[in-house]
């Protein structure tokens, strides 16, 4: 081999490294934002508290997610979660919204 295989090659792994602690990053965050967000949910339920919020965020995250996997797969169960939980999202955050003005 000569140099430049040599050099775009090590380059090559360098990147696949960099996108694999990456992809590891963004799975431990997804685990600590369902983990955080279900024991928020599970404290605010109780307490007796509203979790509106919680839930709007929760469901934005769930459809941002099968967003992004739809936009690779195109299943329709990613679409199905989309709508579902984009809709979910909508009426947790008025509802949040509607009883923070009260």
């Amino acid at each position: 081999m000569d140099k430049e295989k040599i050099l775009e090659k090590a380059r090559q792994e360098q990147d696949e490294g960099v996108e694999n602690a990456k992809r590891q990053g963004l799975n431990l965050g997804y685990k600590i934002f369902i983990g955080l967000s279900i024991l928020l949910m599970t404290f605010n339920l109780i307490q007796g508290r509203e979790s509106s919020a919680v839930m709007a965020l929760f469901f934005g995250f769930m459809a941002a997610d099968a967003y992004s996997r739809y936009q690779f797969l195109k299943g329709k169960s990613d679409l199905l979660i989309i709508i579902g939980a984009s809709l979910a999202c909508i009426l947790f955050l008025a509802n949040h919204v509607l009883y923070s003005l009260r």
